[in-house]
Parts: structure tokens; C-alpha cells; sequence
């Protein structure tokens, strides 16, 4: 093949291949909270135990008719009007809350007290009670609309949500608060609000065992 023809070749070959680059070049989802997945627990070690704790109540309190959903302004995005707080459903269950809270303590090691699902709990065991009061909810909300070859159309929810909790860590062996602290929750993805409100809660607990008075407060060395 002479050069010129060779230099034909080259040039409509150039395009055929950037753009199968980009045909199969995977997507990619910047979230806008990259240090919601940068907690680290402090983690208990040998010869260390902590406290048996139980959590009692999770309290989403923002002040009646507070915008905590607002819709994301895309062309992707389908029309929603805003979510005003105390205008719509529960958004969250408290053995969803609980559940979540347990699993983010039995991740670092943190013994619980009490089942879930259990009606009649002995919380005989619990030195420390805790609970959560939650007064800012920001989201913002995209219904993404979907739709593919012989696929019917689908709004899938995409979600960046945050939340501050204000916990409360209560000892019933002096019988009164002895801990009290503040933490972000934050969570970016797919799920309704009721979803994303737990999953940035969890966010918030392991934010709470990355707080080292906390830790000093709860962990203690092994008796004998």
C-alpha cells in the first residue's frame, strides 16, 4: 500500500477508534460527599473491651414545614416539586434505625444489647443508653427517568443526602448524660428519602465510634 493511501487509511480509522474508546469507557459517579466513605472507626484492640451500650431512639425533629428536599436541576432529572418536612409520610421505621445503628457498632466490635425483633427486650445488660436528635435534613433529589430497547420507562431516584445528629449518651449506672456530641451523616446514590435518611444515619454512628472522646469514654481496659 503506497504512503498516501496509507495516510487515508490512518485518518478514517482515527475517529472509529476514540470513539469505540468511548463507547466502552465505563461511567463514572463523582459524589459529592467523598469523605462519607473515608470514616475509620477507632478500633478496639486487644486487652480492650467497651461499654454494653443500647440505642433508644432516633428523633427527626426540623422545624415544621422546612424545605429538606430539593429537586436537582438537570436535564436528566424529571420535574418534582420541593419536600417540606411534616407534609409527607414517616420517612424511616426505629427498627430500621436500630438496625442500622447495631450492625455499625457490631462492625467495630461494640457489643449491643437487646434484639430488633424482639417485643420484650432485657436491657438489664446496658450500661450506656444512647439517642439521636436530628434537626437539619438537606437532600437533593433527581428521579432520573430510564428507559432502554423493549424496557418500559423507570424514574430511578438519585439522592445526596445530609443530616446532623445530636447524640445523647445517658449512664444508668450515674443516672444521668454524661456524653453529649454532634455528628455529620452523609449519603449520594440511589434510594428513596426514607432510604438514604437511614443510610446517612449510619453514617453519622460510625462517625460517632471515629470520635475519640467517645472512644475513651466507652472503651475501657479488660477488668483482670
Amino acid at each position: 500500500m503506497s504512503t498516501p493511501s496509507l495516510r487515508i487509511v490512518t485518518l478514517l480509522l482515527i475517529p472509529l477508534v476514540l470513539a469505540a474508546c468511548v463507547y466502552h469507557q465505563p461511567p463514572t459517579h463523582e459524589t459529592p460527599f467523598p469523605e462519607a466513605a473515608l470514616v475509620k472507626i477507632i478500633p478496639i484492640l486487644e486487652g480492650q473491651e467497651a461499654k454494653r451500650s443500647w440505642f433508644s431512639k432516633l428523633v427527626l425533629n426540623p422545624p415544621k414545614g422546612t424545605i429538606v428536599g430539593r429537586p436537582k436541576t438537570s436535564s436528566f432529572c424529571t420535574p418534582q416539586p420541593e419536600r417540606k418536612w411534616g407534609t409527607g409520610s414517616q420517612v424511616y421505621k426505629e427498627d430500621d434505625v436500630r438496625t442500622a445503628f447495631n450492625d455499625v457498632l457490631q462492625r467495630g466490635n461494640y457489643p449491643v444489647v437487646g434484639k430488633v425483633e424482639s417485643p420484650f427486650e432485657d436491657l438489664s445488660g446496658a450500661e450506656l443508653i444512647l439517642a439521636g436528635l436530628v434537626k437539619e435534613i438537606k437532600a437533593d433529589i433527581c428521579n432520573e427517568e430510564t428507559s432502554g430497547f423493549l424496557v418500559p420507562t423507570q424514574l430511578v431516584a438519585q439522592t445526596d443526602l445530609s443530616l446532623k445528629v445530636n447524640w445523647q449518651v445517658f449512664s444508668r449506672v450515674e443516672g444521668k448524660v454524661i456524653y453529649e456530641t454532634a455528628t455529620d451523616g452523609k449519603y449520594s446514590g440511589r434510594g428513596n428519602f426514607r432510604t438514604c435518611v437511614i443510610a446517612a444515619f449510619a453514617n453519622a454512628t460510625e462517625r460517632l465510634l471515629a470520635d475519640r472522646d467517645f472512644f475513651e469514654l466507652v472503651v475501657t481496659p479488660k477488668k483482670g
